[in-house]
């Protein structure tokens, strides 16, 4: 695999390959169990090392956020790799492996999981995703009346990380997708101090993960039921509006672009941050409009993803105000 640092070296396709011509589970067998996770590992790394992607799960092939091309073709490779290991996982393996934003991440998790050498055994978190099984089976499959049941039996339920990644009933329903009577209905079980306080390993709130793949009138039930959450930071120091714009998700951006502080989103980092995101998701026109207000942004940003894609524009090539944004600071 050419180097991931030298990106003048070649083009993304050559340095980012995406052999989707290949079954995987024509090579690999399935995970079944920590017994078999040996051999599975050494399988699918020969797998993957012959197909020139290794680097995706030794950390090697580092995205290149500044460089649209690039980008994209690094988040091409890295999604065919998550999906060719999720392919071989057993359900039930599988369902403890969702919501991993790379291969990486996903790899290392199987390796803290199966590898013994790695293996920190929580016995409390494994005893609680173990007793909550039955709900995130029943959030996955909208099955309310299930799900119902056991919140009726154990109120305890609702509040509770039910995944490896601390995630809870909501998490996984907005997760799921179609399930927009679930998260109302769980949310009439939970407080403002629950919505708020309820965040995954990454400190992501539910709020983070409709603005990746929830729907507007989920966002508005989770704002409703708590108005600070737009506001709120993970552990990456962005707001669930960084998400939506990095999605390139332009109802869910100009939804919380009205209901986010100013003071998080214009000052330098958290602004910076937000510029880049909005030109990775090809929502030029607000990118421009956040530049019309803070043109200082510019200046820490590496912003030429935008300036490639300035013919993109309904304008053309016509630039004007944005030209001088842009070109002279």
């Amino acid at each position: 695999m050419a180097s991931p640092s030298n990106i003048n070296a070649s083009s993304p396709t050559e340095m980012y390959p995406c052999p989707t011509e290949f079954n995987v589970l024509d090579f690999v067998p399935k995970l079944l169990s920590a017994r078999d996770y040996k051999k599975w590992k050494k399988l699918m790394e020969d797998f993957i090392e012959k197909r020139d992607l290794i680097g995706f799960i030794d950390g090697t092939a580092k995205e290149k956020i500044d460089n649209q091309d690039y980008y994209k073709a690094w988040k091409r490779s890295d999604k065919l790799v998550q999906g060719w290991i999720l392919a071989t996982l057993t359900e039930d393996i599988r369902l403890d492996m969702l919501g991993f934003k790379t291969a990486r991440k996903l790899w290392m998790k199987l390796e803290n999981k199966f590898d013994p050498t790695s293996w920190q055994y929580d016995e409390e978190r494994e005893n609680t995703i173990a007793r909550y099984l039955p709900l995130h089976i029943a959030v996955v499959k909208g099955d309310w009346d299930e799900a119902t049941r056991i919140i009726q039996q154990d109120p305890a339920a609702v509040r509770a990380a039910i995944t490896e990644l601390s995630e809870t009933a909501l998490h996984v329903a907005i997760q799921t997708g179609g399930r927009s009577h679930f998260v109302r209905m769980l949310l009439e079980e939970m407080t403002p101090h629950d919505v708020y306080h309820l965040v995954d390993c990454e400190g992501s709130t539910a709020l983070h993960w409709a603005a990746i793949c929830g729907t507007i009138e989920e966002a508005q039930m989770l704002v409703n039921k708590n108005s600070i959450l737009p506001n709120v930071l993970n552990k990456e120091g962005i707001t669930p509006l960084h998400f939506a714009a990095r999605c390139g998700r332009r109802d869910m951006v100009l939804y919380l672009r009205r209901i986010t502080g100013e003071d998080i989103l214009l000052v330098e980092q958290t602004g910076a941050q937000y510029l880049r995101d909005l030109a990775l998701g090809e929502l030029y026109d607000i990118a421009l409009i956040l530049l019309e207000r803070k043109p200082e942004l510019a200046e820490c940003t590496p912003f030429d993803i935008l300036v490639k894609k300035v013919s993109s524009f309904p304008s053309g090539n016509s630039f004007n105000l944005w030209h001088n944004l842009i070109y002279l600071g």
